[in-house]
């Protein structure tokens, strides 16, 4: 459970299989650091998905991040010809009107994934928005 009498959950044990390049809570801390009140929830997958932190105010629940981080998956291009000519793809950004999913994929098979409320990405959201203004 969380520190100083905050209710968020974060994840202590793992039975994720860490990727060489994820430390998933070490990302969770910068997360919540960096992006504070502002992050709903963080999920690494490989073999399964683990929730490693839900904030206590998220609207989206354990369910709910295991169906996204399950879509998440799919997405993840099978060839490297998808990225081309721009190189391995690095990230993924959604942007919805109540959330910001960001996807890091660590190869076909394992990443993490994290959620924010829509003012973590209040810039690029305003550029999405005057841009919906030419369409």
């Amino acid at each position: 459970m969380g520190t100083g009498g905050r209710s968020e959950r974060i994840a202590s044990e793992l039975n994720y299989a860490h990727h060489a390049s994820v430390e998933p809570l070490e990302l969770v801390e910068f997360l919540r650091q960096r992006a504070g009140s502002s992050l709903s929830w963080v999920a690494a997958y490989e073999d399964g998905h683990e929730t490693l932190y839900l904030h206590s105010t998220a609207e989206t629940g354990e369910t709910a991040v295991r169906d996204i981080v399950s879509q998440l998956r799919g997405d993840v291009p099978r060839t490297t010809a998808f990225s081309s000519p721009y190189d391995a793809l690095k990230a993924t950004v959604r942007v919805f009107e109540d959330a910001v999913v960001v996807h890091l994929p660590q190869g076909e098979s394992c990443g993490v994934a994290a959620g924010f409320d829509p003012d973590a990405a209040r810039i690029l959201r305003g550029f999405i928005d005057d841009c919906e203004r030419y369409l």
